[in-house]
C-alpha cells in the first residue's frame, strides 16, 4: 500500500506547475546520463534501461523506465514509447532520443539529452533563487516587524497606564 501511496504522491507532483517541469528534468537529467555511459560502455539497451529503472528513485519514472525495457524486448522504438508520454518525456527529448535511435548513436543522444537537460536545471533554479530571494526578505521584514510590534505594544501599553 506504501509503494501505491507513494507512486500516487508522485505522480500529482507531475501535475503541479514549476514543480513538475524540474521534477522531469531532473528525472530525465539522471536516468538519460545513466543510459548513455551504460551504453556507450557496451551494455545492451534492454539491459541499460533495466539497471537504469533500479537505479532510479522516482516510482513513476522507474516504472516507464521499466515499460521501455520490457516494450524494447518485444521490438518497439523508444522513441515511440517516449512519444506517448508526454507527460513524462518533452518533446525535445523524444526527437532527440528518435534520431539517435535512427543514427545508431543512441549513446550519444543520451548524453546530449542529459547535458542539455542539466542546462535548463542549472537556468531554472538560477531564476528560483532570484525570485525567492526578494520573498525571504520580505517574510523577514514582516517577522522583525512583528517582533517589534509584540515588544514595543506592552511597553507603550504600561507606560500609558503608568502616565493615565
Amino acid at each position: 500500500k506504501l509503494k501505491k501511496f507513494r507512486y500516487g504522491v508522485h505522480y500529482l507532483l507531475l501535475f503541479i506547475p514549476l514543480i513538475n517541469t524540474l521534477i522531469k528534468k531532473i528525472q530525465v537529467a539522471r536516468f538519460s546520463q545513466m543510459i548513455g555511459v551504460l551504453l556507450g560502455s557496451g551494455i545492451s539497451v534492454v539491459q541499460a534501461f533495466k539497471v537504469a529503472a533500479e537505479s532510479i528513485e522516482h516510482p513513476v519514472y522507474r516504472a516507464s523506465l521499466e515499460k521501455i525495457a520490457s516494450s524494447i524486448q518485444g521490438g518497439e522504438n523508444i522513441g515511440l514509447y517516449l512519444e506517448a508520454h508526454p507527460r513524462l518525456f518533452s518533446p525535445l527529448v523524444t526527437q532527440m532520443i528518435t534520431v539517435g535511435e535512427e543514427t545508431g548513436r543512441l549513446d550519444k543522444s543520451f548524453l546530449s539529452v542529459s547535458m542539455f537537460t542539466e542546462e535548463e536545471i542549472d537556468e531554472i533554479i538560477k531564476v528560483l533563487t532570484t525570485l525567492l530571494e526578494p520573498v525571504l526578505m520580505l517574510v523577514i521584514g514582516g517577522l522583525v516587524g512583528f517582533v517589534a510590534i509584540a515588544v514595543i505594544t506592552p511597553i507603550y501599553q504600561l507606560t500609558s497606564g503608568i502616565g493615565g
